[in-house]
């Protein structure tokens, strides 16, 4: 029996029919980020123009979120949302099962269901994309922890020598390595850049200064990635997001480096993959949190 998927983001948001794995039907509209009951009264439309039955929603949303009461907290990108009880509002309007997680989460599980973690029983998934996100999955099930909170690695600290500033904390893993971070830091060291993509860019065509940049966040995110590889001891790490996507040399230099900083004995279990889901990988993960 299908299911319905929700994937809320900052932007768009991308309602889909899924059934056994595979998308049947789908639509996109532009996410109201000030008035959460219209936006899924608009999203309940859309589902009801769908031509099969259905069984439950699932809701892929960024965090942080309260998942014992299907709360969303507090998203900087959703302002509007705070504290709405997601989970209440949606079920009593469908009259349906609905079920809640953070987006990270439900790509996470999109991949190990589905995607390039779909052969191993525990799966971490990392994006690198607008910001950094992770979720880890244990056959096939997300690992929450005990508050809901797993994997909100976002402040996790890779240097704390560095002196950027903002919302984050100063030299968290977000703040270096997203997209955004690497944006901000090309721009205090003078590159003439537009984009993230212009600093990529830039290194390929042989400018020392992106070439360094990118060196040294690779550096942080390899340091990151193998103390989650030491911790956890995953079967596979699964790297998406359009950072990482649309830069696979990148992630093959994370690699690459990581393997020199985790213990000699845990080198011939590594495993790093470029994620398979795409953008679809959200959408794909609430309908599956939803079975």
């Amino acid at each position: 029996m299908a299911t319905i998927g929700i994937d809320i983001g900052g932007t768009q948001t991308r309602i889909a029919l899924v059934e056994n794995g595979i998308i049947q039907q789908q639509q996109r509209m532009k996410t109201d980020t000030e008035n959460p009951e219209r936006h899924l009264q608009a999203v309940l439309e859309i589902i009801a123009t769908f031509a099969a039955e259905y069984t439950a929603i699932g809701v892929s949303c960024p965090g942080p979120l309260d998942l014992q009461t299907g709360t969303i907290l507090t998203p900087p990108n959703l302002p509007g949302w705070h504290y709405f009880p997601l989970v209440a509002y949606l079920s009593e309007k469908s009259q349906t099962e609905v079920k809640i997680d953070n987006d990270a989460n439900c790509a996470a599980l999109a991949e190990a269901v589905l995607g390039a973690g779909k052969a191993h029983e525990i799966v971490q998934f990392m994006t690198v994309s607008t910001g950094i996100g992770a979720g880890l999955v244990i056959h096939q099930q997300i690992f929450s922890g005990a508050h809901g909170l797993a994997c909100e690695v976002a402040n996790v600290i890779v240097d704390d020598t560095n002196t950027v500033e903002g919302n984050t904390i100063q030299g968290s893993v977000e703040r270096i390595g997203s997209g955004t971070g690497i944006y901000r830091l090309a721009l205090q060291s003078g590159l003439p850049v537009k984009t993230t993509a212009d600093v990529f860019r830039l290194a390929e065509q042989g400018n020392p200064q992106a070439y360094e940049l990118l060196e040294y966040v690779s550096d942080k995110l390899a340091n990151f990635l193998a103390s989650l590889q030491g911790i956890i001891d995953p079967s596979v790490i699964v790297i998406g997001g359009s950072v990482a996507l649309h830069n696979p040399n990148f992630v093959e230099k994370i690699g690459q480096k990581m393997r020199k900083r985790v213990y000699p004995t845990v080198q011939p279990y590594l495993n790093i993959v470029i994620a398979e889901c795409g953008d679809a990988a959200g959408v794909l993960g609430a309908a599956l949190l939803a079975k």
